[in-house]
């Protein structure tokens, strides 16, 4: 999958944003929409829902004829860097490709220490320190950035940008 990777269609989706509809429901009209790229993030789930959750979202790729070419991550963050959800998904033969980290997260090396080569390894960090990180960090380890946030949302209020 790393290397047909296709992020041009990006769904970020968890049990929290989906105003109250199955996330398999949503993920299932992502895909009929032409999605391409399918992340289960939840700040507020535990270790065991975001298997579950991963399960269904695999499930639905697979329905829809569509794991070879969709990648199916898992955002590790809001539960404690749990790196070890991702593993133990894979370990119940749940096909997941990567993970998604925040620069201050687990890092990168043992991302893909622990996920292998094949594995999907995407980054994100706010944009004043990307830059360095970008200069100072093994870029091969890693797939794909995310930038940001540029505003306060819902979900990211600790942007660090003041209020204008």
């Amino acid at each position: 999958m790393r290397k047909d990777l296709d992020i041009s269609a990006y769904l970020v989706v968890g049990p929290e944003n989906t105003m109250g509809r199955p996330v398999s429901d949503v993920i299932a009209q992502a895909l009929r929409a032409g999605f391409t790229c399918v992340q289960i993030r939840s700040k507020e789930c535990s270790a065991r829902d975001l298997i579950a959750y991963t399960i269904q979202a695999a499930d639905v790729i697979a329905a829809a004829g569509k794991s070879k070419s969709v990648a199916l991550l898992v955002d590790d963050r809001f539960i404690d860097d749990r790196l070890d959800a991702v593993y133990a998904a894979r370990q119940q033969g749940i096909k997941v490709d990567g993970v998604h980290v925040g620069q201050t997260d687990i890092p990168v090396e043992a991302c893909r220490a622990l996920l292998g080569p094949d594995a999907v390894v995407g980054l994100s960090a706010r944009a004043d320190e990307m830059l360095e990180y970008v200069k100072t960090a093994d870029m091969s380890l890693v797939d794909y950035l995310g930038v940001g946030p540029l505003h306060e949302t819902p979900t990211k209020t600790d942007c660090g940008l003041a209020a204008g």
